[in-house]
């Protein structure tokens, strides 16, 4: 079991990476894995000699990367307002333009694979109700085509 702030060697990614358990988040996307009431989806970031679990993330969220984060920070800060916890989330199967970052464990329903995001920061976590609402508009930010 991984915790928050644990390191990992490079060693174990490396591991990780042999078994399809890492994936490189950084050009963003639409996450598909477990919620936060399921165990989640762990993100990591390359941390001096190793990698370090920094936070965790859940399916459906979508992920904007920082290039596009920078030139249109504040649409998508009030895309991500956008939040209704009082409605049940269905699961959706998104349209085939949309970029999927599938993190679900190819045998544990609980589980997932693993992500990395960004050192520097600057990248976007939008909330899986606000991105619903909003997928395409998401995508075309995120592939800079807005």
């Amino acid at each position: 079991m991984y915790y928050y702030q644990q390191r990992i060697s490079l060693r174990e990614i490396k591991r990780l990476h042999e078994q399809n358990l890492i994936i490189d988040a950084k050009d963003g996307g639409l996450l598909l894995g477990p919620s936060h009431k399921e165990g989640g989806i762990l993100f990591l970031f390359e941390y001096q000699d190793c990698f370090r679990v920094f936070g965790e993330v859940e399916g459906y969220e979508y992920i904007v990367n920082k290039e596009q984060v920078m030139k249109y920070q504040s649409i998508i800060h009030d895309i991500n307002k956008y939040y209704t916890p009082l409605e049940k989330f269905e699961e959706y199967i998104p349209d085939s333009n949309i970029t999927i970052i599938d993190a679900k464990h190819p045998i544990y329903k609980n589980r997932s694979k693993f992500i990395i995001l960004d050192v520097n920061g600057g990248f976007s976590i939008i909330n899986k109700y606000a991105t619903q609402k909003y997928l395409n508009t998401l995508e075309k930010i995120n592939q800079g085509l807005f």
